[in-house]
């Protein structure tokens, strides 16, 4: 953590948020209260490009199954579903990758 804090010390925006962040961290003793409040905030599914590329591509053949299932995740993000938990998983190196400006 100190060698992060000093590489950026001079952003006053994360220094700010590593303030908010120690405290509530600090707060939560118990580490799965913790674990439950990150589950919380950080979606487990992401529209990745790759993922909606292919859906996009099947559904112009007519086939909607990628489709419904990108749509079933991505109105529950926070929800585990280890029926498509291939959908949560970055993409392979083998597989395409499109670049977005944020990197999805």
């Amino acid at each position: 953590m100190a060698l992060f804090k000093e590489t950026l010390k001079d952003s006053q925006l994360l220094n700010n948020w590593l303030t908010t962040w120690t405290a509530l961290r600090d707060e939560l003793n118990d580490k799965t209260d913790l674990a439950k409040q990150m589950c919380n905030i950080n979606p487990i599914f992401i529209p990745r490009s790759y993922l909606v590329e292919e859906a996009l591509e099947q559904a112009a053949n007519e086939n909607l199954e990628d489709f419904n299932q990108l749509l079933q995740v991505v109105q529950n993000p926070y929800q585990e579903n280890t029926h498509l938990n291939h959908l949560s998983q970055p993409a392979k190196k083998s597989q395409s990758q499109i670049t977005t400006y944020c990197e999805t």
